[in-house]
């Protein structure tokens, strides 16, 4: 009776084990130019091809065949994409960097901004030459799709870091205009994300020339409506409440 019992419990065990990790695998899915489409997890990108985990083992299938991919958010991408909002450069390198090595070159849009994340990252920290090169990257591997913006944006973030605050502006001014929607009050969470960092500049850039009551709106507007990642949201409102409380008189229109 005990060995049939222990039996029963170990083998449940077992089965709980394994649906626990088929469950932990990300469900993606590739869609083919020719052929069926294919659900598994991409692992990375290596030699030009996309390296896919199925239930049979890794499959490569090359870029060139390829159609589309929807791809399920990693979780550290958005741990590395707060950590970038909320000002901890080295912690948001060290969780991003392995991601955009292994996904960049997907068009993908949470790969591509977290290639953005990283390049600020860099930026912030000095490391100018890396950024540079990563916007270049981006520049080149998604020349044509979307994400092609992305390159234009760290672009933009490299020109305020190094101090160009005209060129930073033009930069920046003309990216949200690009990308602000005609016909949504509220833009999808990709176009949230990339506003809400294109917003936050501007709001640095208005403060850094003096335009106080400019960078308050700004700030706000990232506060409360361009407010994902959810840490920049929040960086937004501390810099808003520390303008408020330095210009007593200062208002938004």
């Amino acid at each position: 009776m005990a060995i049939g019992f222990n039996f029963r419990l170990i083998f449940c065990s077992w089965i709980v084990i394994a649906c626990s990790n088929l469950n932990s695998w990300a469900e993606d899915q590739i869609f083919l130019k020719k052929g069926d489409p294919v659900k598994g997890e991409i692992q990375e990108i290596k030699d030009g091809k996309v390296l896919v985990k199925l239930a049979a083992g890794t499959i490569p299938y090359p870029l060139d065949t390829i159609e589309r991919v929807i791809m399920e958010e990693r979780p550290s991408y958005h741990e590395g994409a707060d950590a970038a909002a909320s000002g901890d450069e080295n912690k948001a390198i060290k969780i991003l960097k392995p991601l955009v090595d292994k996904y960049i070159g997907l068009e993908v849009g949470w790969v591509a901004d977290a290639a953005v994340y990283l390049a600020e990252s860099y930026a912030k920290k000095g490391k100018t030459f890396k950024a540079e090169q990563l916007a270049e990257q981006i520049l080149s591997l998604y020349r044509g799709s979307e994400y092609e913006v992305q390159g234009n944006v760290v672009t933009a973030r490299l020109a305020f870091v190094k101090g160009d605050l005209e060129k930073a502006a033009i930069l920046t001014e003309k990216l949200i205009q690009e990308n602000t929607p005609k016909d949504e009050p509220i833009p999808d969470e990709s176009k949230t994300r990339l506003l809400s960092s294109l917003t936050f500049q501007r709001a640095q850039i208005q403060e850094k020339k003096g335009q106080k009551a400019d960078a308050l709106e700004s700030y706000l507007k990232v506060a409360l409506i361009y407010s994902k990642p959810q840490s920049r949201a929040q960086a937004a409102q501390k810099r808003a409440d520390l303008l408020r409380k330095d210009n007593k008189d200062l208002t938004v229109n």
